[in-house]
């Protein structure tokens, strides 16, 4: 699957770790942030569902895009800065990450620059621009959100 924006070596800091798989299934995810509508249309057709979502941080807010195979692309002006993958999310050409266990994140991919209960965030090397995946889990410490977003937003 090809996908635009992809930068060599953008997950250095976890390609080093346990799996070349995970380093490429986050690099795959990661190089749709900055794309456009046009080209969203183009790869995924149009959304089952479009919303928006503001938060305290966020004043102007952004425009959803949300698939039925779980996952969103939070839009500000015309261009991806956020992705979401939820726990009914599966890709059956990469290893899973959605289900497992935050021990997993924290032996494989170090300490993360932000840890606070249920969220761990991790700053991701080596991208055009700054981006961090933040990993959410439930009361059993398991995966059920990932989130890829641009940090300069």
């Amino acid at each position: 699957m090809i996908f635009w924006f992809c930068t060599s070596g953008f997950l250095s800091i976890l390609a080093a770790q346990d799996s070349p798989g995970i380093a490429g299934f986050l690099n795959e995810y990661a190089s749709l942030l900055g794309m456009t509508i046009d080209q969203a249309y183009e790869k995924f057709g149009s959304p089952d569902h479009l919303y928006t979502y503001q938060n305290e941080r966020d004043a102007a807010g952004s425009v959803v895009f949300s698939y039925a195979s779980s996952f969103s692309f939070f839009w500000v002006d015309d261009r991806v800065w956020q992705l979401r993958l939820d726990e009914a999310f599966s890709d059956p050409e990469h290893p899973l990450l959605i289900g497992q266990p935050m021990g997993r994140f924290l032996s494989e991919w170090g300490e993360p620059v932000y840890k606070n209960g249920e969220l761990l965030i991790y700053e991701v090397a080596d991208a055009d621009f700054p981006i961090r995946c933040a990993l959410y889990f439930n009361e059993a410490d398991i995966l059920i959100d990932l989130y890829l977003f641009r940090s300069d937003y």
